[in-house]
């Protein structure tokens, strides 16, 4: 009771300054009840233009939470979407293709109205374009022109070309064609299920179109593996003439080293043999003019004669010594120039394709 009181103290002082809205006000914080209370504080603030409804809402913050309104959320109103079935897919609009299905090629095409295939008139025998509702020769049987609904609710249709059957007219033997989604997912896309009151095959003539371009295909292969097998072998070709070529230029690079080490070889002997000849002449001539002055000097002369030839004959000494050391030494320069030169022909000489050392 205090409680209802102080409230009703409260709204009255609330309707104050809304005028007609405060006995309202009085009159819902009074009720025992508390719902009549909730219904009458919006009615006295809405009755005092405007005034009454913000007292009210300043004074109701100061209500115990017993007492307070709860506060109504307005909720945005949504777009009403029906929900299918399950299982079942919303039904597309036809998006037609832009080729012909009979030549597969561009230009100006008839539309279907139940599928999304198009056609030149020429390649449908038409002369000028057909008036309404058309359809194309994929929903009437080739035989018996009778459509699903008038063959059964069945057609047997071919899936590369317009060619299509009832049950009764269907010829046996052919191959019918199972609906994967790899062949059923482009034309679903477009707004139209072709498995759908209909059985998936391939006519005679598709099956041997089919087959020529395998062959086809396989022969053109089969060229082209010819072609890179013969590009293949004149390459080898090519690459074991160069090898065979290098290896005669190697050859011939050898030989002309042998022969110029013989030629080297030579030279040097004949060098030494004309310096042993030379020395020998000169010591023949030496002897010769020894003796004839010895002969003209006399007896008198014996000694130096004597001393002289002591002279001459260790002159004839150390020439002969520093001779046989020249020549070793140039002898072993050659030696040491020939194996030089046979060891960079042995270690530059490879077969083509061996490793570097």
């Amino acid at each position: 009771a205090a409680e209802a009181t102080a409230a009703g103290r409260a709204l009255e002082d609330g309707g104050e300054g809304g005028g007609g809205g405060a006995s309202s006000g009085a009159g819902g914080a009074t009720d025992a009840g508390g719902a009549s209370a909730d219904a009458a504080a919006p009615n006295g603030g809405d009755g005092g233009d405007g005034g009454g409804g913000e007292g009210g809402d300043d004074h109701e913050e100061n209500l115990p939470a017993a007492l307070r309104r709860p506060k109504r959320r307005r909720e945005q109103a949504g777009r009403y979407e029906p929900t299918l079935p399950r299982g079942q897919r919303r039904k597309q609009p036809l998006r037609h293709e832009d080729t012909c299905f009979h030549c597969a090629d561009g230009g100006e095409l008839l539309e279907c109205s139940l599928c999304p295939r198009v056609y030149h008139l020429e390649c449908l025998s038409l002369t000028k374009l057909p008036k309404g509702q058309w359809t194309c020769p994929w929903h009437s049987c080739l035989e018996c022109g009778r459509t699903v609904s008038t063959a059964g609710g069945m057609l047997f249709r071919c899936t590369d070309c317009p060619t299509a059957y009832c049950f009764d007219c269907w010829p046996q033997g052919l191959a019918r064609v199972d609906p994967t989604p790899q062949l059923l997912e482009p034309m679903i896309s477009r707004g139209f299920d072709p498995s759908k009151n209909a059985t998936l095959f391939v006519c005679g003539d598709c099956a041997d179109e089919k087959e020529t371009a395998k062959r086809r295909l396989e022969e053109e292969e089969r060229r082209r593996a010819e072609a890179r097998l013969e590009k293949e072998r004149q390459r080898r070709e090519a690459v074991e003439k160069a090898r065979t070529r290098d290896e005669e230029r190697e050859r011939k690079r050898a030989d002309e080293a042998q022969r110029a080490a013989a030629r080297e070889r030579k030279r040097i002997e004949k060098e030494r043999a004309m310096q042993g000849t030379a020395m020998v002449r000169r010591v023949q001539t030496l002897g010769r003019e020894q003796t004839s002055e010895r002969r003209s000097l006399g007896e008198a002369h014996l000694a130096e004669v004597a001393q002289l030839e002591a002279t001459v004959g260790k002159m004839r000494e150390e020439l002969a010594a520093k001779q046989h050391a020249d020549a070793r030494a140039l002898l072993a320069k050659q030696h040491q120039a020939l194996d030089r030169l046979f060891l960079e022909l042995r270690d530059g000489w490879k077969p083509i394709g061996a490793a570097a050392p």
